[in-house]
């Protein structure tokens, strides 16, 4: 009896171990099928980074290449109201239609961290292609840079030092992530310099670039303003570099006030004025063509200073 009582025992264990082997499997298996089974928000893309479902989290959380697909989507929307209908079901939109005022943070590869805002849905115009860009974006100052190595105006954002400066080193400071994914745009702006003339506005194609004045602050009336009569249309030049971002005016910004401070930047810490792409044009009194508008540290939109000196660099760019 003790032997085959012992003989028992073991068969009862074995049977115990299967049983246990057998709902082992089970379980894994289901994990598995109800990954593959997983239901999928309408509009659904993987992306590498996550091997996973895209799924709706804070701006300030997704990565650069989840942005990108949510860029796709909004792109591929058939008309303007369903691609903001996208942009809210994945938060870049809130329910009163109002884009995010969250903010997200960018490493460069020299250390700098810097903050990105969105400013605006469907308001580039690609280098290629037909459409919209989808997501234009905007940093804190990512270097404090002159325009010019000289103190001239002299070809405009296009002929500048500091385009050929962003197309080439400060790009390369862009992690890779974001880097390959930026869209290459067309900006409008006085290419001339010194000019009463707006056949000086003319194209460039840009992956980065600085803001006008017209796209930060709306409608502009400032040389009108000062010199009256003088100004013989002047501002016709400012008002032809471009509409002003939806960010801009949801914030309440226009030429002459920025209530909210949504214009102050701050660069290691520090308040900074900060570069438009914009040169001053206005050729009254014989003034030289050496200055291009910035904003101030206090964010005051309407000022100048001298091509060659030390200022902010605020870049747009888009997915």
């Amino acid at each position: 009896m003790t032997r085959i009582a012992s003989i028992m025992k073991t068969l009862i264990g074995l049977i115990v171990a299967a049983a246990f082997v057998a709902a082992g499997i089970f379980a894994i298996r289901y994990v598995l099928d109800m990954g593959e089974n997983m239901p999928e928000i309408e509009g659904q893309e993987e992306t590498e980074a996550d091997e996973g479902p895209l799924e709706p989290k804070p701006f300030s959380a997704y990565s650069w290449e989840e942005l990108a697909a949510i860029a796709t989507l909004i792109e591929e929307a058939p008309d303007e109201a369903s691609a903001r209908a996208i942009a809210a079901q994945w938060n870049l939109i809130d329910e009163e239609g109002r884009l995010t005022t969250q903010t997200r943070t960018l490493e460069l590869e020299n250390g700098l961290t810097v903050d990105v805002r969105l400013v605006g849905v469907l308001h580039d115009t690609p280098s290629e292609g037909g459409g919209k860009a989808a997501l234009t974006f905007m940093t804190s100052p990512i270097d404090l840079r002159s325009v010019n190595g000289s103190a001239s105006s002299q070809g405009g954002w296009e002929g500048s030092e500091l385009r050929a400066w962003l197309a080439s080193e400060a790009l390369a400071q862009f992690p890779d992530e974001l880097a390959g994914r930026i869209v290459s745009v067309r900006k409008l702006t006085n290419n001339t310099g010194k000019s009463d003339s707006t056949a000086s506005i003319t194209e460039t194609d840009d992956i980065l670039w600085l803001f006008s004045c017209g796209e930060v602050c709306g409608h502009i009336s400032w040389l009108g303003d000062e010199f009256g009569y003088l100004s013989d249309g002047a501002d016709e030049l400012l008002n032809a570099e471009g509409s002003q971002y939806e960010a801009f005016a949801q914030a309440g910004v226009d030429q002459s006030s920025d209530n909210a401070s949504y214009l102050i930047m701050f660069y290691q810490g520090a308040p900074v004025a900060w570069w438009y792409r914009t040169p001053y044009a206005f050729e009254f009194l014989a003034i030289t063509d050496d200055t291009f508008y910035q904003v101030t540290s206090s964010g005051y939109a309407s000022a100048v200073n001298l091509a060659d000196a030390q200022a902010g660099v605020v870049v747009g760019f888009c997915l």
